[in-house]
């Protein structure tokens, strides 16, 4: 596999106007691309998929099978599948084939594979996705879009009859990151608790602060409702509180559109006004959260107890509120790590006289001088320093050599 390295290389350049017992040199970078082979990945082991059934919306037909491919994450195609074998039964009739009938086939158009399951991705365009498996007489697949209703369609076909049937992507255990699962491995990623901690800004809250936390089942990207664990929350404003919790007779929760993180559970921003939501409800007292960038360029937030609503609105620029693409309503006090590439150079030289001691030193306007580490003494005609310097905000930067006793 080929990997590219980028190195920043500092040259040296010589002013012979200067005073004998001193090379100056200019710093001049260049990013140099580097391309190194590594061996081949050791071969994956093949891993085998659970069909997904989910009868209460199959008109009556329960879906069992398997789908075996050679192991490869991420997206995989046809050649990836090793074999497969379905049966569709509505207890008067069953139906089945394999991949060893003559004749079978299977169709993958932008599937993706994780250690856990077959995904069929979400789309904003109609069934650009699609998996297939074909036998002699018999075939099931799946297609799907977020426009045809917020659903994935899957289909089975046996002597030209279809009993079509559709399944929403909020429904149990079909919900994945981003799409549909079709199959499952049976072996899911074990995942840990989240909890958040409800973010507060009490300079917009109408006087109001607001706390609590928001646990969740560690799932990362869409959530909803039976991703969430438990909950709690308090408001008050010095005179009146009021709280509530998951645990209270009658206690509910609502998730629409909600991305959750390591670090937040977000809800993201929308061109049409208010489509998502997070809303924790206990007996007489409950916190909504709805946005939209439509509405005045904000989010808006509200507290109920007994009918009464203090709201109060929160522009998206707000901090800590604003994450990348929407406004964080939890926190789980955990941020991930971000790594940022910087630019920085080293300084070589050459031409140096073996046995005479030098000093380094550095400028950005020629005329002030500092000291960089200790003196050192050339044992060699080059040498290179062990040191990097950032100049990613630096107009100039210098160097020089300082010939010392």
């Amino acid at each position: 596999m080929n990997n590219p390295k980028v190195t920043n290389k500092c040259t040296a350049k010589k002013h012979d106007n200067l005073s004998g017992r001193l090379v100056l040199m200019a710093a001049t970078c260049s990013a140099i691309a580097l391309v190194s082979t590594m061996a081949a990945f050791a071969a994956n082991a093949a891993t085998i998929y659970r069909i997904v059934n989910n009868p209460a919306v199959q008109n009556g037909y329960t879906l069992s099978g398997t789908i075996t491919t050679d192991g490869r994450s991420d997206s995989i195609y046809a050649s990836n599948v090793l074999a497969w074998s379905f049966s569709v039964s509505n207890g008067i009739d069953t139906y089945s084939a394999d991949s060893s009938q003559p004749g079978s086939s299977v169709s993958v158009d932008g599937i993706l594979a994780t250690s856990d399951y077959l995904e069929l991705p979400s789309s904003t365009v109609s069934a650009p996705y699609g998996f297939a498996i074909f036998g002699a007489t018999s075939h099931v697949q799946w297609t799907g879009s977020t426009l045809q209703d917020n659903s994935f369609t899957s289909a089975s076909e046996w002597n030209g009859s279809w009993p079509w049937w559709q399944d929403r992507i909020i429904t149990t255990p079909h919900d994945v990151p981003g799409g549909w699962a079709i199959a499952d491995s049976g072996a899911p990623v074990p995942k840990a608790p989240t909890t958040y901690r409800i973010v507060n800004n009490p300079a917009v809250q109408n006087g109001y602060t607001l706390s609590g936390t928001i646990t969740t089942d560690g799932r990362s990207g869409s959530i909803y409702a039976s991703n969430v664990l438990a909950w709690s929350f308090l408001v008050s404003n010095g005179a009146n509180t009021y709280s509530a919790n998951s645990s209270q007779l009658g206690s509910s929760v609502s998730v629409e559109g909600i991305l959750a993180t390591p670090d937040y559970l977000e809800l993201p921003s929308s061109t049409v006004s208010a489509p998502y939501g997070f809303s924790i409800s206990g007996t007489t007292s409950h916190v909504q959260w709805t946005g939209s960038t439509l509405q005045n360029n904000s989010f808006t937030s509200a507290s109920e107890w007994t009918g009464s609503w203090p709201w109060w609105q929160d522009r998206i620029i707000t901090t800590p509120h604003d994450v990348p693409g929407g406004w964080a309503i939890a926190d789980s006090g955990t941020p991930v790590p971000i790594v940022n590439l910087r630019k920085a150079v080293y300084v070589d030289s050459s031409n140096l006289k073996i046995g005479a001691n030098y000093q380094l030193q550095f400028s950005t306007d020629l005329n002030t001088w500092t000291n960089s580490g200790t003196a050192f003494t050339a044992t060699n005609s080059t040498w290179r320093s062990t040191h990097y310097w950032d100049v990613d905000s630096w107009s100039q930067f210098f160097f020089r050599l300082q010939i010392i006793p």
